[in-house]
């Protein structure tokens, strides 16, 4: 039996089946890293991501380390060494002060010697030489005041002289500068040296001491 032919056509009816969609645009997704290509190839690595520059970094720290390790020893160094000078001047000006306090000493015990040896010159020689030839040892001053003096007062004054003055003793040598004073105590044949002491005054010229006031004062 053969069918008519206009008869239904069997089969899915037309649009039959899951709705078709739009897939929408297609994106390449780009290169895969460390993926297997095709024959066998690796795709190609990308740049590794950067690193930190350590190297500046250590410098930094070795810089600040060295800055704070000087500014430590700058300051016990500026200590110490303060410290150090600050006793070295001390002792500096502690010996100084007593160097000159021994000299001054010295220098005031020489003295006194000098003086006392001075008048012991001039009494020794007025009385072996007379009273004139002792003020050619006494100072410009006296020496001038002798000069000025009468032939007759001169010779009163070397009458004084019996050859027997003599020095006992020699006190309370005072040095003052270019100038001193003693205290002299002795006796002679005529009496008039009497027993109290009698203030010597002396006087230092062109670097000797010369007597300015004897036991009577008589130029002066």
């Amino acid at each position: 039996m053969t069918n008519p032919p206009y008869g239904p056509n069997y089969g899915p009816p037309p649009n039959y089946g899951p709705p078709q969609y739009n897939p929408g645009p297609q994106y390449n997704p780009g290169p895969q890293y460390n993926q297997w290509a095709p024959n066998n190839q690796w795709a190609p690595i990308g740049p590794p991501p950067p690193r930190r520059n350590k190297t500046a970094l250590i410098i930094g720290l070795v810089v600040a380390l060295v800055l704070v390790v000087g500014g430590i020893l700058t300051a016990i160094l500026v200590t110490t060494g303060g410290d150090s000078s600050s006793t070295a001047t001390s002792t500096s000006t502690s010996n100084k002060a007593k160097t000159a306090s021994k000299t001054a000493t010295k220098s005031g015990a020489d003295d006194a010697a000098d003086v006392e040896a001075a008048i012991r010159q001039y009494v020794k020689t007025w009385s072996s030489s007379g009273y004139g030839a002792a003020q050619e040892l006494a100072c410009d001053s006296k020496q001038k005041a002798w000069k000025r003096l009468s032939e007759s007062k001169r010779s009163e004054l070397e009458a004084e002289r019996d050859g027997t003055q003599t020095i006992d003793r020699i006190q309370n040598v005072d040095v003052r500068g270019d100038s001193a004073t003693a205290d002299v105590t002795g006796h002679s044949g005529t009496g008039k040296m009497g027993t109290k002491p009698i203030e010597f005054s002396t006087a230092k010229e062109d670097g000797q001491w010369k007597v300015c006031k004897d036991l009577f004062d008589k130029s002066s």
